[in-house]
């Protein structure tokens, strides 16, 4: 059981939660592969006005599956989809709207994905398309010309994400992602929110981090990445975009012994030339905000395994 207080005046939610998970892997055959598996809720929520006022009682018994089906046409190719539904906690209504501190009911979610991974020796590819959509839940406009914190209509993400990882060689190992997202707004019924990207989600998104071993000095390691986000929008409506940004990072790391116990020495330097970008932007409690992202950042580190 969970009990929120806020500023000790009264309770705004009560929530009561059993569940109940199961995942069961079967292999049918050497080429065939089936996920079985979900989350069994019985979910009773209470959420009260600033006055102790009941305004909402969920009551639910709720099953969400998760499933999934590979196939391995060749010893290091596997194919696969899987779907999920999940549930979480509703938003709260920020406090300059109508229903004020209103806690909304729960929110839930479905996914589907479609992926194919190919191993070679050492390294794994992956390919992956996706499909999520959740209940939106957001602050809108009344015909008496109030705000009102409301669920109403979907938020759906759709793309695709490459990605790279493992040992390349004997010296040299490499962790790159590479996604592309389509975000949208559907059925909210304000036509500023919908029709072009989501906030706070750029349309790319590329991170890779390499890491090289120095056969000239054994234990040590030299570090290297780089983060890309393209541009996007910093309001619902979409008026307002951030630039997008790469940032740099170095390091490198040293392995050996400690009166016989393993260590690791860690140098490393992010946001190498110093970048200045906004790292996130969004929304919280129906304000908008931009988080600047942090500036160059040396630290070192010592690592002892007892």
């Amino acid at each position: 059981p969970a009990t929120f207080d806020l500023g000790n005046r009264y309770k705004p939610l009560e929530s009561k939660q059993l569940s109940v998970a199961f995942t069961d892997r079967m292999e049918l055959d050497p080429q065939w592969t089936v996920l079985l598996g979900g989350k069994w809720i019985d979910l009773n929520e209470k959420a009260y006005d600033s006055d102790g006022t009941e305004n909402r009682h969920t009551d639910i018994q709720k099953f969400l599956p998760q499933m999934a089906l590979s196939y391995r046409p060749l010893k290091n190719t596997t194919v696969y989809l899987s779907y999920a539904k999940g549930l979480a906690d509703g938003g709260t209504a920020p406090w300059y709207t109508s229903n004020a501190n209103q806690v909304l009911a729960p929110v839930q979610s479905r996914q589907y994905e479609l992926g194919f991974k190919q191993q070679y020796n050492n390294a794994l590819l992956s390919l992956a398309l996706f499909d999520l959509k959740q209940n939106n839940q957001f602050v809108a406009p009344t015909d008496d010309g109030n705000l009102i914190f409301i669920e109403k209509g979907d938020q759906r993400s759709q793309g695709i994400e490459f990605g790279l990882t493992g040992k390349l060689s004997s010296q040299i190992e490499l962790s790159s992602s590479l996604a592309l997202m389509k975000s949208r707004w559907e059925g909210s019924e304000v036509d500023a929110y919908e029709g072009h990207q989501i906030q706070n989600i750029p349309k790319l998104r590329f991170a890779t981090h390499v890491s090289y071993d120095v056969a000239q000095i054994d234990g040590l390691r030299l570090l290297a990445g780089m983060q890309y986000s393209a541009s996007k929008y910093a309001n619902k409506s979409g008026t307002v975009k951030v630039g997008g940004y790469s940032v740099f990072d170095l390091g490198a790391a040293y392995a050996f012994k400690v009166s016989g116990y393993d260590s690791t020495l860690r140098l490393t330097i992010d946001n190498l030339f110093n970048k200045q970008y906004w790292r996130d932007v969004g929304g919280f409690m129906g304000d908008d905000y931009l988080f600047l992202g942090a500036p160059r950042t040396a630290q070192l580190s010592l690592n002892v395994k007892f």
